[in-house]
């Protein structure tokens, strides 16, 4: 069964799809959900659930630089998942501006969230400097009741943000589930 999985990820890739593959119902719990493919953005993530937004396209400001953002964003009982992508300007994101880049998408995500830092990371995400923000998030009741979480990663044109928040996400489950999708993130090939 994994097998047939793979082969049809594979083929979706091949093919130009944006789509989703589902995990077949009988797979073990741990292993439910969507794995949403971009071709257009040229990432795929796993999400424990089918997205509800599929590609919407939103505009927003990081930085002073208007961009325009694709999202899919899907919610489980009290997590919400968001992985976006975004068009950016020809020459904001360069070796020397990429730092920059991260910082005011981290500055626009802690914002969005209502967060507060608790920790950062730099990491590699396929030997592309990135950042993992952690943090409490006031995002559903104006106190810093909720876990959030996110991934920051600059590749070429493109920013992708990917992130979860929790209200009260003290459940290992939860922070595990969280973790797996944070960590499934993966660009495609061109």
């Amino acid at each position: 069964m994994a097998r047939v999985r793979v082969v049809l990820i594979l083929l979706l890739l091949t093919t130009g799809c944006v789509g989703r593959v589902a995990s077949p119902s009988s797979a073990p719990p741990a292993l439910r959900g969507s794995i949403v493919v971009a071709q257009s953005g040229r990432f795929s993530v796993w999400m424990p659930e089918d997205p509800e937004l599929f590609g919407e396209a939103e505009e927003v400001s990081i930085g002073g630089t208007d961009v325009t953002c694709y999202q899919y964003f899907a919610r489980t009982s009290g997590v919400y998942w968001l992985a976006r992508y975004c068009n950016l300007p020809v020459g904001v994101a360069g070796p020397s501006t990429q730092p920059h880049v991260i910082d005011a998408a981290q500055t626009f995500l802690l914002q969005e969230a209502q967060g507060r830092i608790t920790a950062v990371e730099e990491v590699l995400v396929e030997a592309v400097p990135a950042r993992r923000i952690f943090a409490d998030s006031a995002l559903r009741a104006g106190e810093f009741d909720g876990e959030y979480r996110a991934l920051i990663v600059v590749q070429s044109d493109r920013l992708y943000l990917i992130s979860t928040y929790g209200h009260n996400a003290a459940e290992p489950a939860d922070l595990d589930t969280m973790e797996r999708f944070l960590s499934s993130f993966r660009f495609l090939p061109e």
